[in-house]
């Protein structure tokens, strides 16, 4: 049973040192989805997305129709204050914000100043959500990455510690 259960041990221990660096780059929850609307001219859509604090919002516009291929693009938080206002966006861009709260963040899709020309917009997006709020999900890795090592560390020294008993307790005193 020695032999057992010292294999065991090497081998989580071994297992933990192999996972730990993967837990680094792999989001706890990321979902990728794409989107695609018409915008009548002299309108307005809007997309809300019911996000948790430290969440990431990672996304990309494409646009197409009318004269410019544009749009009025921003995006406000819970409370309606403006997290990001990219203004007139013409045939596409990349775009980035975090959930400072939790709630309803709603994507703001403006055509009003268009009289007469429809606009196809295309939204590809991907959260990145967390298990501790507020801490990037890279670091949320790392932390649960450490508390594996931490207790597999614990197991050995558990171990050596019965181990070291049992040997002062054989040992005939003088």
């Amino acid at each position: 049973m020695n032999n057992r259960l010292r294999q065991l041990i090497i081998c989580s221990f071994l297992s933990s040192l192999i996972l730990l660096p993967l837990l680094t780059f792999v989001p706890l929850a990321n979902s990728a989805y794409t989107y695609t609307m018409t915008i009548e001219p002299l309108t307005e859509r809007v997309l809300v997305f019911n996000l948790d604090q430290g969440d990431i919002f990672q996304g990309s516009l494409s646009i197409s129709g009318g004269w410019g291929n544009d749009i009025n693009f921003w995006v406000t938080d819970p409370q309606g204050h403006t997290v990001l206002n990219l203004g007139r966006v013409s045939g596409g861009t990349t775009f980035q914000f975090d959930a400072s709260m939790s709630g309803g963040y709603t994507l703001h899709f403006d055509n009003t100043f268009s009289w007469f020309s429809s606009k196809i917009v295309t939204l590809s997006y991907n959260i990145e959500t967390t298990i501790m709020p507020g801490v990037p999900a890279g670091i949320t890795g790392i932390f649960i990455g450490l508390i594996i090592v931490v207790i597999v560390l614990i197991t050995i020294i558990g171990y050596l510690v019965i181990r070291f008993r049992k040997k002062t307790e054989k040992q005939p005193v003088t």
